[in-house]
This record gives structure tokens, C-alpha cells and sequence, in this order.
């Protein structure tokens, strides 16, 4: 059966890293949020209390550098970590061969990678995620694939997304 669509394209750290930070903000920032705003009604309240008991205003503004500090760690340096654990363990699984060539058909994709060769039904596809220089498919059982945007040698993005939209969700 002849392919939709082939996208070939090597991984980088950049472009990985692009992804699964993607996929991260669309896991966590629901709850990142929900502490943020919960951060941000703590420090008003401890603010009000330390200026309504005639307190240093310097208090609120040490509690204000830790609250800041707990949502650098929170938005910046556990989304880069996991990336960054994500992207060694994957480059241990590979060898050193991030070469993809993803291959579209009528009801599913297959992806080449080095002597592996993974099927996907369309049905397993969760999410789409766009990002600058990719599209990240969030499947089921855990799986992300990464398609570059610029890397399709037959078809296009667009033409993609409406056949993986088509069978979303179905029942395989």
C-alpha cells in the first residue's frame, strides 16, 4: 500500500526537546496554574497579615523571592529536567540513530527508525500538539511521536492532520 504522506527528518536535542516540552506544558499546566494562583493568594494573605500587624515589609518581599523561587523550579527546571532525562534515555534506546521516517497510510503511520519499525493506528491517536517546528502525536500507552513540520518529502502537514483527526478516537 502506497503512503499518504512520508516525513523524514533527524531528531536534535533542540527539536526534542521543543516536543516534550510541548507535551509537558500540556500535562502539567493545568495544576502548575492551580499552585501559582494558590502561591499567589498565600503570599497576598501573609503580605496583608505582616502590614496589618505593622510588620517589616521586608518579610513580604523574602516571601515573594521564595514563592518566585518555587515557581521557577515549578515552570523552568522540572520540565527541563525530565526533558533532558527523556532525551538521554531515548538516546541510549537508539544508538545514537535518530534518523525517523514516518510513513502515512489510510488508517495508520509507521514509523522507521534505525532496525525498528513501529505501527500506530490512527485510533490510538490521542492529541495533536503543535509547536513551531513540529507536530507531536500523543498515543496511547504512553507514546509520543515527533513529525517536523518542514520534513515531509510527499503530502503535508495539513493532509495529515485531517486523516489523523478523521480516525481519532475510533475504536481500532
Amino acid at each position: 500500500m502506497e503512503p499518504v504522506a512520508v516525513n523524514r527528518f533527524t531528531i536534535t536535542k533542540a527539536l526534542f526537546y521543543e516536543g516534550t516540552l510541548r507535551v509537558t506544558k500540556e500535562r502539567l499546566g493545568p495544576f502548575i496554574k492551580k499552585v501559582m494562583i494558590l502561591l499567589a493568594a498565600l503570599w497576598a494573605v501573609l503580605a496583608a497579615v505582616t502590614l496589618l500587624t505593622k510588620g517589616s515589609f521586608t518579610y513580604a518581599g523574602v516571601e515573594l523571592a521564595v514563592i518566585a523561587a518555587v515557581g521557577v523550579w515549578l515552570c523552568v527546571y522540572i520540565p527541563r529536567r525530565q526533558a533532558r532525562l527523556a532525551w538521554k534515555a531515548m538516546e541510549s534506546r537508539s544508538g545514537g540513530d535518530m534518523e525517523r521516517i514516518t510513513s502515512f497510510f489510510s488508517d495508520s503511520l509507521e514509523i522507521a527508525g534505525g532496525a525498528e519499525r513501529t505501527v500506530i493506528p490512527y485510533a490510538d491517536v490521542l492529541q495533536i500538539l503543535p509547536t513551531e517546528h513540529l507536530l507531536v502525536l500523543t498515543c496511547r500507552e504512553k507514546v509520543g511521536v515527533l513529525i517536523s513540520r518542514d520534513g515531509f518529502t510527499a503530502g503535508d502537514a495539513d493532509e495529515v492532520c485531517a486523516l489523523i483527526r478523521q480516525e481519532m478516537g475510533k475504536d481500532a
